[in-house]
């Protein structure tokens, strides 16, 4: 019987074969385009979203799992037998979901009193989005399937979370610049001069690192990123890609070379984060320094 379950959703960009794959239970986002209503990965798929982004009349938007389905999840697990649920969540910073989570427990044990002391239900907020908020997911799973207990598979999340980093490059700047992360006149002079922003994203707060001339740049500079800032006790990456960009398979190929270690996995960038910044962007998911000591 399976003893601790762990919930995410779609906004972790792991599609639903991976979450059958890992044994993780995974809610899908809603996803509001031009004032219709979908379900992130079951009403379309990733490529198919992006033909639907470039073709939306107005940006769209996502919202957070409604809190009847987050409630129906936790007392499911309970009428199943488990002992806990770990429900991790997109970055509170952004997201009502982190909130919602919290305000589900609250009601779950309301309403089952008989519980406590019995079943645990415990948030985590990721404090990010992507692959980045699927890293504490695939970590804390293999904690679980090992036999590991509820809080040492708290306890590896948590590190996770404040050891992660994100570097990216955008190579479409229109959606960035219709979501606010940059300037109408940067997008202009940035698109016309083919000037790559290279960014970082730690801890749900996103940065400039560099700015590069031309494709070219972009994989030189990525690999200079993660070497200057991995953790090699961590000796791993995944990507992330939209469409289908050469540099993506250049920059896996640079990073085996460079460092000898491998790529993990390969994903695609779904909904939550290609509305911002568009399906043309090349992200690298590390482990770097844990922040915890600064904290």
């Amino acid at each position: 019987m399976e003893k601790i379950r762990i919930l995410a959703d779609t906004s972790s960009d792991l599609s639903f074969e991976d979450a059958k794959k890992l044994g993780v239970e995974l809610f899908s986002i809603p996803v509001f385009i031009d004032e219709k209503q979908y379900r992130d990965g079951v009403d379309f798929t990733k490529d198919e979203f992006y033909t639907m982004l470039e073709a939306a009349k107005n940006i769209p938007t996502t919202s957070h799992i409604p809190l009847s389905e987050t409630s129906d999840a936790y007392l499911k697990a309970y009428n199943d037998g488990c002992e806990a649920v770990i429900h991790v969540c997109n970055n509170s910073a952004n997201s009502g979901m982190f909130n919602t989570a919290n305000l589900a427990k609250k009601f779950f044990f309301e309403e089952h009193p008989e519980a406590e002391g019995k079943f645990r239900i415990e948030p985590v907020d990721s404090h990010t989005f992507s692959l980045a908020y699927a890293l504490p997911v695939i970590e804390g799973i293999k904690v679980r399937d090992k036999g590991g207990s509820v809080d040492e598979i708290l306890e590896r999340m948590d590190f996770i979370i404040n050891s992660s980093e994100v570097y990216l490059s955008v190579h479409d700047l229109k959606y960035a610049k219709n979501s606010g992360r940059v300037s109408a006149a940067s997008a202009f002079v940035g698109t016309m001069l083919g000037i790559k922003p290279i960014m970082s994203m730690i801890h749900g707060v996103s940065a400039s690192v560099d700015k590069v001339r031309g494709d070219k740049a972009v994989v030189p500079r990525l690999v200079k990123a993660v070497k200057d800032n991995i953790n090699m006790d961590e000796p791993y990456f995944y990507l992330v890609s939209g469409y289908e960009l050469p540099e993506t398979k250049q920059l896996e190929k640079a990073l085996t070379k460079e460092l000898g270690i491998k790529c993990r996995g390969c994903h695609k960038i779904g909904a939550a984060v290609s509305i911002n910044i568009g399906p043309k962007v090349i992200a690298v998911f590390i482990v770097g320094k844990d922040r915890r000591a600064n904290q």
